[in-house]
């Protein structure tokens, strides 16, 4: 959760952080192949999951896909797939990952604090013109966050 600390927090609490557990990355490839940028709910079948797939997973049936390979798309919908729908922006995942001694990956969220700081600097020097276009902005966080909290 680095994303909650400024870089001068991140600094002078580096020490505290070390013990922090990490969160692998599970090797999800979320930027293969060209994407358009869509809503959470059609996240996993833009990336090749069918709805048949996606509704047998609700039921915990993995069908023909291995426990390892459904656990990293839903770790890519429900990081990836929340930031891109609620902001309509997409993300890399290269901007999120650092490589740990091991040659693993691990989630690092410090590029989420700078890439929010920069979308309210831009959103307060330029709101929305128009009332409908402020609207459909919050929609989409509104509808992105309620989504993922199911």
């Amino acid at each position: 959760m680095e994303h909650l600390m400024s870089a001068k927090e991140r600094r002078e609490r580096q020490a505290e952080m070390r013990d922090v557990p990490t969160i692998p990355w599970l090797e999800f490839d979320h930027d293969e192949g060209h994407h358009p940028l869509t809503t959470i709910q059609e996240y996993p079948i833009s990336r090749k999951w069918t709805r048949e797939e996606l509704r047998e997973l609700e039921f915990g049936n993995l069908q023909h896909r291995s426990a390892t390979e459904a656990l990293a798309m839903i770790q890519s919908w429900m990081f990836f797939g929340l930031l891109e729908s609620a902001f309509n922006t997409p993300f890399q995942t290269k901007s999120f990952l650092l490589p740990t001694t091991n040659g693993r990956r691990v989630v690092h969220t410090a590029y989420l604090r700078k890439w929010i700081d920069d979308y309210h600097a831009n959103v307060n020097l330029s709101p929305p013109n128009h009332s409908l276009q402020r609207q459909a902005q919050q929609d989409r966080l509104v509808d992105s966050l309620k989504y993922a909290a199911f």
